[in-house]
């Protein structure tokens, strides 16, 4: 059985944690056939707080779903359904992450 890279699902919690404070929002084009479309994907800047402030990029589909934090400003947010999956370039290890939603945690 062959198995490839993007069959791979990551345990997403085990690797990232479950704290992460939300750094920039950027919209981004959604491309079909390498046409790009009237469609924006919004792509929530992170970190993970229980992993050394590692970055990741989540995709979410659809409206934006939280405001765009302010200089200085530090938004602690949960991941709704976040799904990584692991891709390899220039020889190294990156991840895909999507989510179905992005809340704010409140103190």
């Amino acid at each position: 059985m062959d198995f490839k890279v993007n069959d791979i699902v990551v345990d997403f919690t085990a690797t990232f944690g479950k704290n992460f404070t939300l750094v920039d929002i950027l919209q981004k084009p959604v491309f079909k056939d390498g046409i790009r479309t009237d469609e924006v994907v919004n792509v929530y800047n992170v970190v993970c707080l229980d992993k050394k402030l590692k970055h990741l990029n989540v995709k979410i589909m659809g409206s934006q779903k939280v405001p765009t934090p302010q200089d200085g400003e530090f938004v602690n947010v949960s991941l709704v359904g976040a799904v990584a999956r692991p891709y390899v370039m220039n020889n190294q290890l990156g991840f895909s992450v999507v989510a179905d939603d992005i809340k704010v945690i409140k103190d």
